[in-house]
Order: structure tokens, then sequence, then C-alpha cells
């Protein structure tokens, strides 16, 4: 605004009849003294051009995060010209230029008028906010029917998980991918996530299903759990069987997890093994000697033949592994 002065008697153009005016706009101000010389025909008239000095605003907003563009300004008047200058550099001409301060930055502008008569400046500090950090602890394997606590950075912050809840930890008993927003006193938020897993291991019995009445086998469970027994009562991590049945088996990890698994073995009767055929051969014929048939069974022969049957027609001691 401007104050003009100089009425004296007389009306201002604006209906004020004070001796000085305030005026806020541009425009042509004058006075009209109709009393002058106590004459209308002598009235004086008094013009005076007012050009107002720019009032140039910018942003409201004056703190942003880390990453975040923010617009300078929110004006533009024709005719005006604008510079933007950072540590007396210029960075931009527009009047509402938008930027992304890497840190907390004072923003001069400069406003010139039409006439290019009256120019002002002013200036606004944007602040920019660090992002808060985001890193879920806790342990994320839970055994059966367990449950375990999940937990946000310390901090002034607020917090809100996938969950709804509004705490700095929380605690779940299921699995699945937990996600947290942390925000701090700036208003900048950061997101993190934690995924809970089932904390029970494989638990697979290695070994032989099927042996022969008079053998046995070895049964393993998997390296590296705390403990193992058996449904025999064994507690280290192999044992030997030999009878046929259903061998069940609890493991438990460090974490006091549990895991069950079984494995069934079968004793089938020890093979019988027999030679039937001819002992005697006469000279250019043929003999069959022939092992007892059993299904399932297979055959080696000492003359390398693997059928359950073999002609010969040679003297000699013949022999079957089945």
């Amino acid at each position: 605004s401007i104050t003009i002065t100089g009425n004296n008697g007389g009306v201002w153009n604006t209906g004020a009849t004070g001796s000085t005016i305030v005026v806020k706009n541009s425009g042509i101000y004058f006075v009209v003294n109709e009393n002058y010389c106590d004459s209308i025909g002598l009235n004086k008239v008094t013009e005076l051009t007012v050009v107002l000095r720019p009032e140039p605003l910018t942003v409201l907003q004056d703190t942003i995060c880390v990453g975040d563009e923010i617009t300078l300004g929110n004006t533009s008047n024709a005719g005006h010209t604008y510079v933007w200058t950072v540590n007396n550099t210029v960075i931009s001409t527009l009047a509402n230029p938008k930027v992304h301060p890497t840190k907390t930055t004072t923003y001069v502008l400069t406003e010139t008028n039409v006439a290019g008569l009256c120019e002002a400046s002013n200036s606004v500090k944007i602040t920019v906010g660090p992002l808060p950090s985001c890193a879920i602890k806790g342990n994320n394997l839970i055994c059966e029917g367990k449950s375990t606590q999940l937990c946000a950075p310390v901090g002034d912050y607020t917090y809100l998980w996938s969950t709804g809840e509004t705490t700095r930890c929380i605690t779940v008993d299921s699995i699945g991918n937990y996600l947290v927003e942390v925000t701090n006193s700036f208003g900048c938020s950061s997101r993190c996530s934690r995924n809970v897993l089932r904390g029970e291991g494989p638990c697979d019995i290695v070994g032989t299903e099927l042996i022969y009445a008079g053998q046995s086998t070895e049964f393993c469970a998997p390296k590296g759990y705390a403990s193992y027994v058996w449904s025999t009562g064994e507690t280290t991590r192999c044992i030997t069987v030999k009878t046929t049945g259903t061998y069940g088996l609890t493991v438990t990890n460090a974490m006091g997890c549990v895991s069950l698994c079984s494995k069934l073995l079968t004793v089938a009767p020890a093979p019988y093994c027999d030679i039937i055929g001819d002992t005697l051969i006469c000279v250019d014929s043929y003999a069959t000697l022939c092992a007892v048939a059993v299904p399932g069974n297979t055959y080696y022969w000492n003359n390398g033949l693997t059928t359950q049957c073999i002609e010969i027609n040679c003297a000699g001691k013949y022999s079957v592994q089945v």
C-alpha cells in the first residue's frame, strides 16, 4: 500500500475527503476542489498515477520430506517478471517453479512489475524432513500354537501396522507378511515389513523299507534337531529296526517346535532257493535247470543268465542266487 497526500478541501476520486488516502491498487488518483477560488470554472484537478510495488507471495507449506517435490509461489501476475535465487544463484525465472531440495533451503523471490519501475523481494525456507528408519525386529519363526513379538524402531514416531494396531510392538500368532508405516515429527513416513514363517522343520525318515527275515536296517532322522524321540523309546537320531511295523518319530528343534513323522518297515520271508532239473545229460543234448519260482524274485546264475530257468549242454557246476 501507499499513502497519497495532497487534498486541501477537495474530494478524492475515490470519494474520500481526507487530506491523505491509502491505496493498495495501481491506478490514477486525483482531487477535485470545487471551491477553489470560489469558482467551479477554476476547479483545480491534480492527477497522480500510482504503480504499486509488487507483493511476491511464496508457498505456504514450508516442510517437505526427502524425495518430495514442492511448488514455490502461489500467484502469477501478467507482465510481471520473477527471479528465484538460492545463495544469490538464479535457479528459475518462472512464477511458480517446482523444486525438490535434498536439504533445508531458503529460496528468495524478486518480482518486478509491468512498468519495471518497482520490485520487491520475499523468501521462503523449505525444511526438508528426513525419512524415519524402518526395520522390524523380532523372531520371524513361530511354532504351532505359539506367538512372537514384532517391534518397529524406537523414536518420536507414530506407528500403523497392517493389522490396524498403532503400538510400536505387536504380538502375532499366525504366519504371514506384517507391514508397518512409521511417521516422524516432520510428517515423513517409511514402510517396512517382516515375513513370519512356521518354525517347525522337516521330519523325513530315511532308510530301507523292505528287508528279509533275519536282516535288519537303519532308520535315520534329519540332522540338526535338539532332540529325537522314537516310538520305540529310543532318543538317538538313528535306530536299528528288524521287525515289521510303523516307526514313529518326534523331533524338536532349538525353538521348541515339534514335528512328527513315521516310516513303515516290511520284513519279507527269506527267499527259498532250490534248483530243479536233470543232473545228467548226453553228448550233444541239452538239460534245463530251474530255480524255484517265487513272484517278485530275481535270479543270478553263475553263467551270467538272470532268468528263472537256463538250458545247459556242458557238464559243470551250476549255481543261482535268488
